[in-house]
């Protein structure tokens, strides 16, 4: 559960540019199909407001040596494995720029409800780096219980400041457990949500995270839905609905 909560939280930070509206299905990066009824639609996630900050970010021309340097901060690695800061930096930064982001948007009975989603494809081979990183690092059972720090505790603030904002703290809470299923054209499938209180400035802001994966031939396709805590109850029975009929 843990690694797979960790891949669902890297793809929160990513983006490709997209353009148009896809109606009312859901289509990822390696062909899967989520369909989300006729009262959503999908939108273009680059062009909305933490999409344009988001691309900005991955943008940058020193994104290796930013996320490097976020993750030696975080505690992530330690003395022995340091050297793993720069490579789990530079495979990060290469899923992220494969990755591709949306919006789903819906309107009942005059309340709009909205999330911005993130679909980040792993390869099983760099699915297999990305553990073997995470078993040489704190986030290893034994480094968890030695770190004075919870792991989410350590990652909030690490993304906070890989983004370059100041006085912020990331808190992660009620982390649902994963549940496990196959849709009915065979794809199997993970899902699981929490709730993230953002801290900024002594302006707490409560986020709905959704995680969900999907399997496929190259590897596997995970997810992250992020919005607000009334929203996210709302296409959270609309996903997992979805899921159970997700095709190809």
């Amino acid at each position: 559960m843990k690694k797979w909560l960790c891949a669902a939280a890297t793809a929160g930070f990513c983006a490709l540019s997209m353009t148009g509206v896809f109606a009312d299905n859901l289509v990822l990066p390696q062909g899967e199909v989520l369909p989300l009824t006729d009262k959503v639609t999908v939108w273009n996630g680059q062009s909305s407001f933490l999409g344009t900050y988001v691309s900005e970010f991955l943008e940058s021309d020193n994104l290796v040596k930013t996320l490097e340097k976020e993750f030696t901060k975080a505690g992530i690695f330690n003395e022995k494995h340091k050297q793993n800061a720069e490579e789990l930096a530079k495979l990060t930064a290469s899923l992220l720029k494969n990755s591709r982001m949306y919006q789903v948007r819906s309107e009942v009975n005059n309340t709009f409800y909205t999330g911005f989603v993130v679909s980040m494809p792993v390869s099983d081979k760099d699915k297999a780096a990305l553990e073997r990183l995470t078993d040489e690092s704190v986030l290893s059972e034994k480094g968890v219980q030695d770190s004075k720090k919870p792991v989410q505790d350590i990652l909030g603030e690490a993304l906070g400041r890989a983004l370059n904002k100041e006085n912020q703290a990331v808190s992660v809470s009620d982390v649902s457990k994963v549940r496990e299923g196959k849709s009915q054209k065979g794809i199997d499938y993970k899902e699981v949500h929490a709730h993230v209180l953002i801290n900024q400035s002594g302006l707490l802001l409560p986020v709905y995270a959704g995680g969900f994966s999907l399997e496929n031939k190259e590897g596997t396709t995970y997810n992250l839905i992020l919005t607000d805590e009334t929203a996210g109850n709302y296409f959270e029975p609309i996903l997992q609905e979805a899921l159970r009929r997700a095709s190809r």
